[in-house]
């Protein structure tokens, strides 16, 4: 996933530090050194898998990353500029966190401007009381605030990114994770951080099935792998789902004449706004693949980052299958002119 290590390269490039600790300049060079300790702690892949020390269940991942590369690139075309070629144990249980936040009477996400990369709708954090601190300034506008917990990144091709412990939550997992970092390093849209994270986890699911039916796994490693895709692709969906749904009912909340006749900042305004989040709580405890979401204390900053990565999935989708385009070939054509896609999704969608 595009995180705020996209910028780290770019530290070395600024020549001082801003007044203000929270001005870009400062931002960068912080997590750029943050980012280069980080990399202190890396070792080759190889070295780790032929370690005798190492833990079985890190061998395990490493090894099947080297297939995954392998994979993505004889078979997908797919450059990865030597990314995932060393490992680093993390002492901590996520490499990064990301704050994500929102105007709080629309799904308006706050955007981040950075060099190069434009609007992204989120700022990264390697520490998590960095990431909370400034999710407290943000919150103090007002604005609604997500701080979530980042399983891996992806520096769009500036850096050699390093596999981490955090990205190993299930071989499931691990697969579609690389496939859709990989992606960012094929290309990258200023700005557009809907369209790059929506594509990239629309590829990686069909990367990752192609992947489990032909790499050389034995027949029981293969239908064990297969029925944890399968299992992955139900919740999924179902996310994927519930996504539109509430993103819907968000939209009419905010448009409603209830809403619109309170005042700004009121306590009329803010109770209907904790009711409505209520509401949409209660509307997941019942259900398995989402009850985790009952749990979630849901705002505007947590709808419009599950936007970003989710809302313009069934589009890309719709997309390819209108110009009979394999997901490969429209990787290829993302490749030579990815705001030309982009132009196709909002003119279908007028």
């Amino acid at each position: 996933m595009l995180r705020a290590s996209h910028l780290f390269a770019l530290a070395a490039a600024l020549t001082g530090l801003g007044a203000c600790e929270d001005s870009l300049p400062s931002y960068l060079i912080r997590q750029g050194l943050q980012q280069g300790a980080l990399y202190m702690g890396a070792r080759p892949v190889e070295e780790v898998i032929d370690d005798p020390a190492i833990e079985p269940r890190v061998r395990r991942y490493l090894q099947l990353s080297r297939e995954v590369l392998k994979f993505a690139s004889t078979q997908l075309g797919m450059k990865t500029n030597g990314n995932y070629r060393s490992y680093v144990a993390l002492k901590s249980r996520w490499v990064s966190y990301v704050v994500v936040a929102a105007e709080q009477d629309r799904l308006e996400p706050r955007l981040f401007q950075y060099p190069f990369f434009g609007g992204l709708p989120y700022r990264g954090y390697f520490k998590f009381e960095d990431a909370t601190t400034f999710a407290a300034k943000l919150r103090k506008e007002p604005l609604d605030v997500h701080v979530r917990p980042v399983p891996a990144y992806s520096t769009t091709g500036w850096l050699a990114d390093p596999l981490v412990t955090s990205m190993f939550a299930s071989e499931v997992d691990l697969i579609e994770v690389l496939f859709h970092e990989l992606v960012h390093v094929q290309f990258y849209l200023s700005g557009e951080a809907d369209f790059n994270e929506a594509f990239a986890t629309w590829f990686a699911g069909r990367a990752t099935s192609q992947f489990l039916s032909e790499a050389p796994f034995d027949a029981d490693e293969r239908k064990r792998l297969l029925l944890e895709f399968e299992v992955a692709k139900v919740q999924d969906s179902a996310q994927k789902e519930a996504t539109h749904r509430i993103l819907s009912q968000a939209k009419a909340f905010y448009s409603s004449s209830d809403f619109a006749k309170t005042k700004p900042s009121s306590p009329e305004r803010e109770q209907l706004r904790v009711e409505f989040f209520k509401s949409l709580s209660r509307g997941f405890a019942n259900d398995p693949a989402l009850a985790k979401w009952s749990q979630i204390e849901w705002n505007n900053a947590v709808l419009v980052s599950l936007s970003t990565y989710h809302d313009l999935v069934e589009d890309i989708e719709n997309y390819a299958q209108t110009k009979n385009l394999t997901y490969v070939s429209l990787l290829k054509e993302a490749q030579r002119d990815a705001s030309a896609i982009l132009s196709g999704l909002k003119h279908s969608q007028d």
